[in-house]
């Protein structure tokens, strides 16, 4: 399918879809799921802002280990979210709430990425990311 079928123009620099979970403990986490599941760090270098990323057997896309204090108490079936990459997040912003999509803020962590997060109808999260919008 091209490109000019969809609103957004995505970036697919890494061509990667990344699933997230929420997690209490990233180091319980990528043992568990390396242990049982085979899943492997792809990405650690954001552990320090708590998160890390696991290689799944699905080419193309990784499971994105979320740090949370403290899991929610209710966690039916809205921990899971998918990320996307984009070209520019302001654009994307602008996009969906022009088709009235609940959207958070935008979030910079400087030379790393900027990222914001929607929900759906039905309030599972969907988080968008570009390259970062701030360097320093």
């Amino acid at each position: 399918m091209s490109m000019e079928k969809y609103p957004i123009e995505y970036d697919f620099r890494e061509d990667v879809i990344t699933i997230s979970i929420l997690v209490d403990d990233l180091e319980k986490a990528k043992s568990f799921y390396g242990d049982v599941f085979g899943f492997h760090p792809s990405y650690i270098e954001g552990e320090q802002f708590g998160w890390s990323e696991l290689h799944l057997p699905a080419e193309k896309v990784k499971l994105g280990l979320d740090l949370v204090e403290k899991l929610p108490e209710n966690r039916d079936k809205r921990n899971a979210a998918f990320g996307l990459c984009v070209k520019d997040l302001d654009a994307a912003k602008k996009y969906l709430e022009s088709k009235n999509v609940k959207v958070g803020e935008i979030q910079d962590i400087p030379n790393m990425v900027s990222l914001m997060n929607c929900w759906d109808p039905f309030g599972n999260r969907i988080f968008l990311n570009s390259s970062p919008r701030v360097i320093d």
